[in-house]
C-alpha cells in the first residue's frame, strides 16, 4: 500500500508536502520515483534502524563522472544519440548554488534542466515557466528541453535556435557530476568522455544511540484518499521527527 497525499494548506501555506508511504521490496519503488523528481539534488539522507551495509549499497549505486562540459555539448547529435537515448543520464552542473546562479541538470528521463536566474533568462530568449521557489515573483525561471523530442534534430529549425542562445549565452564550460546508467538493469555505466574523472559515491555514517523512535506502522492502515484529521496529524509529527533526528540534535530523544 502507498499514500501520496497532500497535507492541509495551514501546515504549509507556501507549498505542499507530500508524504509517501511504501515498502522497500514493493515493485513501485516510491522512494526511487521521489528521488528522480528533485534533479537539482546530489545528496539523500537515510534513517535506517538497521546494519548498513555500506559496500553493498555502493555496489548498487555505482559509480559517477566529474567533468568539464559546455552546455551546448549536452544538446549536440552526438550526446544525445550516444547516451541519452540509449541509456539514462543524470547530470547536475556544480558552479552556482540554486538559489544565487544558474544550475543546469538531466533529470534521467531525457529532459534537461535550467534554472536560471532573471537576468540569464531574458538574455537566453527560450521560454520556460516561473520557478516556485524563491517567492520573489519571477526572479527564476525554469526551461525544459526534451532531447529525445523529434524537433531536437539539427535539420530542424527549433533545435538550430537552441542551439544559438546556447552558444551565445551559455557559452562558457562548467563543471558536471554525471551518472551513466542501464536503462533496464539500472547498473552504472562507463562515461567515455575525453576529461571525464570517476568518482565514488561517499558515505557518511553516524548512529544515534538511546533515542524515542515514533511508530510508523499504523499508518499504513488508512487507506482513503482522503485522510482523517489524525492521520495528518500523525505524519506530521513523523515527519517533524524524521526532520530533528536527521540533523542529529537531541529534540529526537
Amino acid at each position: 500500500m502507498s499514500s501520496h497525499i497532500p497535507l492541509p494548506k495551514e501546515k504549509h501555506s507556501q507549498t505542499k508536502l507530500y508524504v509517501t508511504l511504501s515498502s522497500l521490496t514493493s515493485k513501485k519503488r516510491e522512494d526511487k520515483r521521489c528521488i528522480e523528481t528533485h534533479p537539482f539534488n546530489y545528496r539523500c539522507t537515510f534513517l535506517t534502524n538497521a546494519p548498513l551495509e555500506k559496500q553493498k549499497v555502493l555496489e548498487q549505486i555505482g559509480g559517477y563522472y566529474r567533468v568539464k562540459l559546455k552546455p551546448s555539448d549536452l544538446i549536440s547529435p552526438d550526446f544525445i544519440n550516444g547516451y541519452v537515448k540509449p541509456d539514462t543520464i543524470v547530470a547536475l552542473s556544480l558552479e552556482s548554488r540554486i538559489d544565487t546562479g544558474d544550475v543546469i541538470a538531466i533529470d534521467g528521463q531525457g529532459t534537461l534542466i535550467l534554472s536560471l536566474c532573471k537576468d540569464t533568462y531574458e538574455e537566453l530568449g527560450i521560454v520556460g515557466s516561473k520557478a516556485q521557489f524563491p517567492l520573489d515573483d519571477g526572479s527564476r525561471h525554469i526551461v525544459r528541453i526534451d532531447l529525445n523530442a523529434g524537433i531536437m534534430d539539427p535539420s530542424k529549425k527549433y533545435y538550430q535556435r537552441i542551439k544559438w542562445r546556447f552558444d551565445e549565452v551559455l557559452d562558457r564550460e562548467m563543471d558536471f557530476l554525471l551518472g551513466r546508467f542501464d536503462r533496464e538493469t539500472g547498473m552504472s555505466l562507463n562515461f567515455d568522455m575525453p576529461g571525464a574523472t570517476q568518482c565514488n559515491p561517499v558515505i557518511e555514517e553516524h548512529t544515534l544511540r538511546n533515542i524515542w523512535v515514533p511508530e510508523v506502522n499504523e499508518l499504513f492502515d488508512e487507506t482513503t484518499k482522503r485522510p482523517s484529521d489524525m492521520w495528518t496529524e500523525r505524519v506530521s509529527e513523523v515527519f517533524e521527527w524524521i526532520g530533528v533526528a536527521a540533523s542529529g540534535t537531541d529534540g529526537a530523544q
